[in-house]
């Protein structure tokens, strides 16, 4: 029987639409969303069924608001959350994301991430203005940024000015720990302080610009690397000792000894949401087969959901915590 507080992995599947090159080249749609039902059909005999499946036709905004707000709204209560996106290359995992920085792309295009963002800051602007209708000192939040690209195994610091192509042949100084009571947290990271919306996502920009120009220089694949972003959320006013921490899939801690595991599967804790992104087409039929059975796999993993305590309120209420005595604080948020 599975704990309260545990919590399986949401995954969601979103089907990207043909391209022209497709459709000029003859290929044909392999894939069949069930309608009103979660449940997607590969070829005539393959059904699968997930937590939300995204058609052809489904709009950044409605996926976001399905699958991810509520997500970021956990972040105010102290929870962790992380959202990564898995599939073949040119399956539109860039695109779900919001991390091509493609300035032909409008609003209504925006990805997860700078979405996410976006309602971070109304989040914490909408508390001071709570605060101040009711009368009480308004709440000080602090909001840093860290950007990690995994390759091979090595953990690279994007925001690392003075790392080079070269650095990629060196071990990293980057360490993964695991505190006593189950938390994650990185040292040797730089942690970048933001104090406004523009700016984070411009830390997002240049972060991900570097990890492009690396990638060049070294003839790294994508599909042998993992970019991670992670948003730190500390409201100071109800945490003498930061420690709220939102909107990824690490938090810092107490030194501990580092453990043994793959660093991507370490990094992702608490609340988490994969989303598989697949291609309709039937070129693609068995890559979108891998992806598919993955992701129904992704299913069974559970998380433990623990919320960091609020210090307005009565110790008896508040929830089962980590310890979290440092404030610092990835693709995800």
């Amino acid at each position: 029987m599975a704990n309260p507080g545990d919590c399986c992995v949401k995954v969601a599947l979103r089907i990207r639409p043909q391209m022209a090159k497709e459709k000029i080249e003859g290929c044909h749609v392999c894939t069949l969303v069930a309608p009103g039902e979660p449940q997607v059909l590969l070829g005539k005999d393959k059904a699968f069924t997930y937590d939300f499946v995204f058609d052809v036709d489904s709009e950044q905004q409605s996926i976001y608001q399905a699958c991810v707000y509520k997500l970021i709204e956990g972040c105010f209560e102290g929870y962790n959350a992380t959202v990564f996106a898995y599939g073949q290359t040119g399956s539109g995992k860039t695109y779900t994301m919001g991390t091509g920085f493609d300035v032909s792309l409008g609003q209504q295009e925006q990805g997860i991430i700078p979405r996410a963002v976006h309602q971070l800051f109304q989040g914490i602007q909408s508390s001071k203005v709570r605060a101040q209708e009711a009368g009480v000192q308004p709440p000080e939040f602090k909001v840093s940024a860290q950007f990690l690209e995994l390759y091979n195994e090595e953990i690279l610091d994007l925001f690392d000015g003075t790392r080079d192509p070269e650095s990629r042949c060196r071990k990293s100084s980057i360490k993964i720990h695991e505190d006593a009571g189950g938390s994650i947290y990185t040292t040797g990271v730089t942690s970048r302080l933001v104090q406004s919306e523009e700016e984070l996502l411009q830390c997002l920009k240049l972060g991900a610009l570097s990890r492009t120009t690396a990638s060049t220089q070294m003839n790294a694949q994508s599909s042998r690397s993992h970019a991670i972003f992670t948003i730190h959320l500390c409201q100071m006013r109800v945490c003498q000792q930061p420690q709220m921490n939102g909107g990824g899939e690490e938090m810092n801690g107490v030194d501990s000894t580092p453990i043994a595991q793959p660093e991507f599967e370490t990094l992702m804790a608490n609340r988490t949401l994969m989303i598989a992104c697949v291609s309709p087409s039937d070129r693609d039929f068995m890559k979108t087969l891998n992806t598919l059975k993955y992701a129904n796999r992704a299913r069974n993993i559970k998380n433990k959901v623990v919320g960091e305590p609020r210090q307005d309120q009565p110790a008896d209420q508040r929830p089962a915590c980590r310890d979290s005595p440092t404030s610092d604080g990835a693709d995800g948020v």
